[in-house]
C-alpha cells in the first residue's frame, strides 16, 4: 500500500458518508499492470467486485465517471479515472449505499474533484519525493477539516495545523463575505471578537491582496516589489514581525478567502516553498466555499436579516406590487387554437356507379364557376348512345317508307318506335353530361385527389370533391371547457395566424355550439367566429391563436384564477 494514496482514499470516504468500501488501482498508463495501492476500510481486502469493475474501467479507457447501479437499489459502484496530464494513471471505485442517481452524479463530480487534488499530489510526489511526509500530513489536514461541520472550527482546525507544520508564528485566516473579508480564525485559539484592534491589519492585508489577485510575499530579501505591499508594511510595524505571507484562496476561478502567515521559519523563502504554500492555499479553497455554503443561514428570516440593503429594497418592491396586483385592473382575455375555414361549402358528388376517367384539380386548386373538375369513364355509355342512334336511323328510314304507302298502321308503330329512340338518345346525353364533374362556384378545392385514382371504380353518391368558397370566411375557434362559460355571442376578439404573425384580424362571436371535441387529454367546446376584415394572402387551412376579450378583471385574478379553480376542485374531491 502506497501512504499518501491511502490518506487520499481514506481523506474521500470519510467525506462521502453512504461509503461502504473503495479502492484505488495505479500503474504505468495506457500500458499497466495497475496494481491496488489504497483500500478501505484498510484493514480489510480490496473487494474482488470493485476489482473487477475497475479494471474493466482502464481496458476500455474511458476518462470520463462510469456507474452500475444494482437492480434493487442496494448499492451503487462509482468508478472514477485519475488522469495527470492527459493520461490515465488509476482508477478511484467506490460502492456506496442505496440507489439514487441524482446523489451518486453528485458523489461523482466530487470524485473528479477529489481526483484533480490527486494530480496535483501526484506531480509533487514525482517531482519532490523527499516531501511525502509533508504531503501526507496536509491530505491528513484536509481529512480532519472535513469532519467539522462548522466553519469557524474548520477555520481553526486549519490555521492550528498550518502553523504547527509550517513554522510560523501566528497564521490567520479570512473569508469573503458580501465582497469583504471577515477573519474567522487565528492560530492559538485566540478569539477574534476579543482583538479587533489587532485583527484590522491582518484583514487589510488580506483585502490588499485579494484586490491584487496575487500573493503578497514580504520579507527583508523579498521587499514584494511589483505589487502595492502598503497595507502589509503596516502588518510588519504593528505586530514586530520580520516576514508576512498573504495567500488567496480560490475556487472556480472566483477568491473565497486569504490566509496570512506571519514571521516565516527563517524568513527567507525560496520559490518553491512559496509554491507548496500556494498549492495548500488551492487545495483549501474548496473546502471553506462548501463550509461557507453549509452555514449560510437556513430560514427565510434568517436569510432577509443577513441580507444586503439591496436585496432587501428589491424584496420590498417586490411585495409592494404583489399587492399593487389586486388592484390594476387589465383586460382578461380567453386565448383558443383557431381554424380559417369557409362558410360555404359544397361536396361535388359520382352521379352513377362507373370508373374514374380523368382528373383535372387537386386540393389547393382554385376553381371557376363551371371548371371541370375530374370526369367518369364515359364508354359504355357512348355504345349504348350509337347504338340507339343506329336504331334510330333505321326507324327514320322505315317511317319514311310508310308513308309513301300510306300505311297508317306501319306508320303509328314506327313513330312510336322513333321516339323511344329519341328519348332514349337524350336520356344517354344527360348520363353523359353527368359524368363531367364541374364546379359549383368560384372557389377552392379542400378535398379530393382522384388523380393517383385513375381507372378506379366509384359508386353512385361517393363524395369525390369538396368545394369551398373563397369570399365568405367562417373561424373556428376550440375553447378550453374551463374556459366557455366565459364566453357569449357578440363578444369581439383578434386572431393571429401562424403564416401572417404580424397581420391581426378582428373578429366576432357568432355561434357557441355545444359540440365537444378530446385532444390531448382535454376537452374542448368550438365556437364559430365571423372575421369583421378580409386579407387576400389568407386561404382556408390556415391556423393559428385567437384572444376574445371577455372583461376588464385585477391581474391578480387574471393570473391566478385557473390555480384557485384548481385548488377548488381538489379540495371537493376531498
Amino acid at each position: 500500500m502506497d501512504q499518501t494514496t491511502q490518506a487520499w482514499l481514506e481523506l474521500q470516504c470519510h467525506y462521502i458518508e453512504q461509503t461502504l468500501n473503495g479502492i484505488v488501482l495505479l500503474g504505468p498508463p495506457g500500458i499497466g499492470p495497475f496494481e491496488v495501492m489504497a483500500c478501505w476500510p484498510e484493514d480489510k481486502p480490496a473487494s474482488s467486485s470493485l476489482t473487477t469493475f475497475s479494471e474493466k474501467l482502464l481496458d476500455s479507457k474511458k476518462k470520463t465517471v462510469s456507474y452500475r447501479f444494482d437492480r434493487n437499489g442496494r448499492y451503487t459502484v462509482i468508478s472514477c479515472p485519475i488522469i495527470v496530464g492527459g493520461m490515465c494513471f488509476g482508477v478511484i471505485t467506490l460502492m456506496i449505499s442505496g440507489g439514487d442517481k441524482k446523489k451518486a452524479k453528485d458523489i461523482g463530480r466530487f470524485l473528479e474533484w477529489g481526483c484533480e487534488w490527486f494530480s496535483w499530489l501526484a506531480k509533487e510526489r514525482k517531482h519532490t519525493r523527499a516531501k511525502d511526509g509533508r504531503l501526507v500530513g496536509f491530505v491528513e489536514l484536509l481529512a480532519l477539516a472535513l469532519k467539522h461541520e462548522n466553519l469557524e472550527k474548520t477555520a481553526q482546525v486549519i490555521v492550528d495545523s498550518l502553523k504547527r507544520r509550517l513554522g510560523s508564528a501566528r497564521v490567520s485566516l479570512g473569508v469573503v463575505k458580501q465582497h469583504h473579508v471577515s477573519v474567522i480564525a487565528i492560530s492559538d485559539s485566540q478569539r477574534v471578537e476579543d482583538v479587533p484592534n489587532f485583527i484590522e491589519p491582518i484583514q487589510n492585508a488580506m483585502e490588499e491582496a485579494i484586490d491584487q489577485g496575487a500573493t503578497v510575499l514580504l520579507t527583508p530579501y523579498m521587499p514584494g516589489e511589483g505589487l502595492v505591499t502598503h497595507s502589509h508594511r503596516r502588518l510588519l510595524q504593528e505586530h514586530e514581525i520580520n516576514a508576512v505571507c498573504t495567500i488567496p484562496m480560490i475556487h472556480n476561478e472566483t477568491v473565497v478567502g486569504a490566509i496570512v502567515l506571519e514571521n516565516l521559519q527563517g524568513d527567507k523563502i525560496d520559490d518553491t516553498s512559496l509554491h507548496f504554500y500556494e498549492q495548500v492555499a488551492i487545495l483549501l479553497g474548496p473546502i471553506i466555499r462548501l463550509k461557507s455554503e453549509d452555514t449560510k443561514p437556513k430560514g427565510l428570516g434568517q436569510s432577509f436579516k443577513h441580507s444586503s440593503w439591496i436585496t432587501k429594497a428589491l424584496a420590498g418592491l417586490a411585495v409592494f406590487v404583489f399587492i399593487c396586483t389586486f388592484f390594476i385592473p387589465g383586460r382578461y382575455e380567453v386565448s383558443a387554437d383557431a381554424l380559417l375555414d369557409s362558410n360555404k361549402k359544397l361536396v361535388v358528388a359520382a352521379s352513377q356507379d362507373g370508373f374514374i376517367g380523368e382528373a383535372n384539380v387537386s386540393p389547393g386548386d382554385r376553381v371557376k364557376k363551371g371548371q371541370v373538375l375530374a370526369a367518369l369513364d364515359n364508354s359504355d355509355l357512348q355504345l349504348e348512345k350509337r347504338k340507339w342512334l343506329g336504331k334510330r336511323t333505321q326507324y327514320k328510314k322505315a317511317y319514311n317508307s310508310a308513308l309513301g304507302n300510306n300505311d297508317r298502321v306501319q306508320i303509328n308503330v314506327l313513330k312510336a318506335q322513333l321516339d323511344q329512340a329519341n328519348a332514349q338518345i337524350a336520356l344517354l346525353d344527360n348520363q353523359l353530361e353527368r359524368l363531367i364533374l364541374k364546379s359549383p362556384f368560384d372557389g377552392v378545392v379542400t378535398s379530393g385527389d382522384l388523380r393517383k385514382s385513375l381507372g378506379a371504380p366509384t359508386k353512385r353518391g361517393d363524395v369525390l370533391y369538396e368545394v369551398a368558397k373563397l369570399d365568405d370566411y367562417q373561424l373556428q375557434l376550440q375553447v378550453d371547457e374551463r374556459d366557455i362559460v366565459d364566453l357569449k355571442v357578440g363578444q369581439t376578439g383578434v386572431v393571429l395566424l401562424s403564416s401572417l404573425p404580424d397581420s391581426p384580424l378582428a373578429f366576432g362571436v357568432e355561434k357557441i355550439t355545444p359540440v365537444v371535441t378530446t385532444r390531448y387529454g382535454k376537452s374542448y367546446f368550438q365556437v364559430e367566429a365571423k372575421l369583421k376584415e378580409k386579407m387576400p394572402l389568407i386561404s382556408i387551412g390556415m391556423t393559428g391563436i385567437a384572444k376574445v376579450e371577455v372583461a376588464s378583471k385585477s391581474l391578480m385574478w387574471i393570473w391566478f384564477h385557473r390555480s384557485y379553480d384548481w385548488i377548488s376542485l381538489w379540495l371537493w374531491r376531498l
